[in-house]
């Protein structure tokens, strides 16, 4: 019996250690639950986009949105999705010509504009990277219902904004938002959809648009 229980408490501290270095993993039950708490998403935003130009949300009216939320450093889930978005536009042809794809950074520290203009010319030519002052991503993320914090890779210094370069990577919520030409919520699609099924799901909905 003690030796059960102390294997039990072994287990748990693991689990505890697990969550704190890695962060949560998110699935599509995440994102869903979301949408159950927020209701909509979207809202009004200023920000600048790799060129140092000034976007607003009023920019983007007229056509569709699939906005994605994510990081330069990111090492797996922001460049399979930026390419997963990429191929769903190909896939769409001429019947996407209408959908902005838009990147927004959760590291604006990182991610200057320059840094942005390199990492967009991995992907989808019409790709556009937006960043900007720390309390306007997160009032953006949270219009969103999108998550986000760091995780250090070393001892932290106590202060979020004077991590260096390379000291810590960034846990996020991937889901990609399909914003209406009125600028309104209409679909999400959640990390691990492929590329196939995102420009199906976004094809029938701009069939529908249409009828």
């Amino acid at each position: 019996m003690k030796n059960s229980r102390l294997f039990l408490l072994c287990s748990l501290i693991g689990l505890m250690l697990a969550i704190l270095v890695t962060g949560p993993a998110y699935s599509a039950a995440d994102e869903d639950s979301k949408l159950a708490r927020y209701g909509q998403y979207g809202g009004p935003f200023s920000l600048v986009d790799q060129h140092g130009k000034t976007v607003t949300d009023r920019d983007f009216l007229g056509k569709y949105v699939l906005m994605f939320f994510g990081y330069t450093y990111c090492p797996d889930v922001c460049p399979t999705t930026m390419q997963v978005i990429g191929d769903s536009l190909d896939a769409l042809g001429e019947k996407g010509q209408n959908i902005q794809p838009v990147f927004v950074s959760v590291d604006p520290e990182r991610d200057t504009p320059a840094e942005l203009t390199v990492y967009l010319s991995h992907f989808h030519p019409r790709m556009i990277a937006l960043s900007g002052p720390k309390d306007q991503i997160v009032g953006l993320a949270d219009d969103y219902g999108a998550t986000y914090f760091k995780v250090y890779q070393g001892p932290s210094t106590g202060d979020d904004d004077k991590g260096g370069k390379g000291d810590y990577s960034i846990n996020h919520s991937a889901a990609v938002y399909l914003m209406g030409p009125d600028g309104k919520f209409i679909t999400l699609f959640s990390f691990g959809t492929s590329s196939e099924e995102m420009a199906q799901g976004i094809e029938h909905i701009l069939g529908a648009a249409t009828q």
